[in-house]
């Protein structure tokens, strides 16, 4: 009799267990490099083939390129957030955003990223759209959160146009 009531509460502290579980899940790796939503408003990470190949052929100009201002040819807008300095690309990844309307206004995007950022450091989020002869590209201030996670605004034609053509993310940090 012992035994079986032993078992039983066993049994009943594993589906505590897994519950909580359920509730808390802890932190991997796919946690990383992607944002939080704002009610059914997403602004994302993509892993479309042909998007992250576009990702990639930028990354390859990019070292190409004689610095990182050069290549994004924003270079005044990078040094009002960032100031004079050497510059760093850590990332650039494919992005996309669903069930944006005009009317939900200005935005709050929040995105967690793999790479160490220090925390309240500034960072310059660039948004590049496919152009007839190159990628044209938008220099957005962003602020670093904990865990990583860097917050920037963007306006309702920005998060419009990202939502009807997709659109290239890269953060520049000093």
């Amino acid at each position: 009799m012992k035994k079986i009531i032993a078992l039983v509460l066993a049994a009943m502290m594993l589906t505590l267990v897994g519950a909580a579980m359920a509730e808390n899940p802890s932190k991997g790796g796919g946690d990383f490099n992607k944002a939080e939503t704002n009610n059914d408003f997403v602004f994302g990470f993509s892993d479309k083939e042909e998007l992250v190949a576009w990702a990639n052929e930028e990354l390859a100009k990019m070292a190409e390129a004689e610095g990182v201002a050069a290549f994004f040819g924003k270079a005044d807008e990078i040094a009002a957030i960032l100031g004079d300095g050497e510059l760093t690309v850590n990332e650039m990844l494919p992005v996309y955003a669903e069930n944006y309307e005009e009317s939900m206004g200005e935005q709050e995007i929040e995105l967690a990223f793999a790479t160490p950022y220090e925390k309240d450091a500034d960072v310059a989020i660039m948004l590049g759209f496919k152009g007839e002869e190159a990628v044209e590209w938008s220099a957005f201030a962003g602020k670093v959160l904990d865990d990583s996670k860097i917050l920037f605004k963007l306006d309702p034609a920005t998060i419009l146009k990202v939502q009807e053509n997709f659109a290239l993310l890269a953060v520049i940090s000093k």
